[in-house]
């Protein structure tokens, strides 16, 4: 189902009238380093970008047996990691941000803007490391994540007791949980909180419960099943929605053994949200191709188109964006098909411009793609 455009961006003028929501995300921080990848020096300031992951994978293929070299031309240097992107454009949107991550026991100072905004804002680890090489149709991270292998239940309960856990998780509207792949050890901090802390909050209060896991190929598919899971478990603290990209779904519904008409990688968005969420026992599952966004919220399919563009100016920290937005949009009880025109909306700023809109910026944007002026 496609959304109406003009009741949405009508209802979304309403946001900023409505009570902040307050959201505690954790745990991972990085740096990022965003790389072109030179294909042809035209001068020593002048290049000619590797324009494609195919064709950054044929060079890579021509050198099999011999060798190369590939430079690599740094574009920025910006704050990283799936807890900290997503705190970025929540705070943007107008959220009260409580953050948990590895921004070093000092804080590094690349965190510090980010720290002045947040309400709370502490550090559990040092962070990590990425280079991020940008194509038109995708990126390659290269990260270096030792120090997430010391976020543990131990180390965080050794920065935060259970009670003063407690009481952050029960004061906030939104709890998200991100960067699954790149946290070792969440399923034992999962565990952890569901034993120890998630039966002491408030029964009364509503809250939503976001996950996202960042691309788990990589890790073993019995641990992601087993992390799936848990997630499941959640549900009896509040209204728990997992966030997907189209690869994403792909993997974890071939770890769920889901059926589709065709191959999951082929099966229309709406084929294989609906699929996730017949055997994942949670609420919702929201997955976002590049073109657009669909979701199941309560057992009702929603979906919307976005605006897409072929040459976006920064792709790493994309989905996050799109999470904020439909985590924000949710939190304050927007429809489903308006929370991902939010959601979609927030993210195709944030790939144009290079930056989390504010809310009167998104809006704004949401109005060019309404109005044509932008290629929807």
């Amino acid at each position: 189902m496609e959304i109406d455009s003009a009741a949405a961006i009508h209802n979304l003028h309403s946001i900023d009238q409505k009570q902040p929501t307050h959201v505690l995300i954790g745990f991972d921080a990085a740096i990022d380093k965003i790389m072109d990848v030179v294909d042809k020096r035209t001068g020593w300031d002048s290049y000619q970008r590797i324009l494609t992951i195919p064709a950054y994978a044929a060079r890579i293929r021509r050198a099999a047996g011999l060798s190369t070299n590939l430079e690599m031309v740094p574009k920025t240097i910006k704050t990283g990691g799936c807890a900290v992107n997503t705190s970025n454009a929540l705070l943007n949107l107008g959220a009260s941000v409580d953050f948990v991550g590895t921004v070093g026991e000092r804080f590094d100072p690349i965190f510090r803007e980010l720290a002045s905004r947040c309400r709370e804002f502490i550090s559990i680890g040092e962070p990590s490391y990425a280079q991020a090489l940008e194509f038109d149709d995708g990126k390659i991270i290269m990260a270096e994540l030792a120090p997430m292998q010391e976020v543990t239940w131990g180390k965080l309960e050794g920065h935060l007791p259970v009670e003063r856990q407690v009481e952050l998780y029960g004061g906030a509207d939104v709890i998200a949980m991100v960067n699954w792949t790149e946290t070792p050890h969440m399923n034992q901090i999962w565990r952890s909180l569901l034993d120890h802390v998630f039966p002491k909050l408030p029964k009364a209060k509503q809250r939503l419960i976001f996950f996202d896991l960042a691309d788990p190929e990589k890790r073993p598919r019995e641990e992601l099943e087993a992390g799936l899971r848990l997630i499941e478990e959640f549900r009896e603290f509040g209204t728990v929605v997992l966030g997907l990209n189209r690869k994403e779904a792909t993997h974890v519904g071939d770890v769920l053994r889901v059926k589709c008409s065709s191959p999951l990688g082929e099966a229309s968005l709406e084929e294989i949200t609906m699929a996730i969420a017949k055997n994942l026992c949670v609420q919702g599952v929201a997955v976002h191709p590049v073109w657009g966004a669909g979701i199941v919220l309560h057992d009702e399919y929603v979906e919307v188109k976005g605006p897409f563009t072929p040459h976006p100016q920064l792709v790493t920290g994309a989905g996050d964006n799109f999470n904020a937005g439909l985590i924000y949009g949710l939190s304050l009880g927007l429809s489903p098909h308006e929370a991902l025109t939010l959601a979609v909306g927030t993210s195709g700023f944030y790939v144009r411009n290079m930056k989390s809109p504010t809310l009167a910026e998104l809006l704004g944007f949401l109005a060019q793609c309404k109005a044509g002026e932008l290629d929807l």
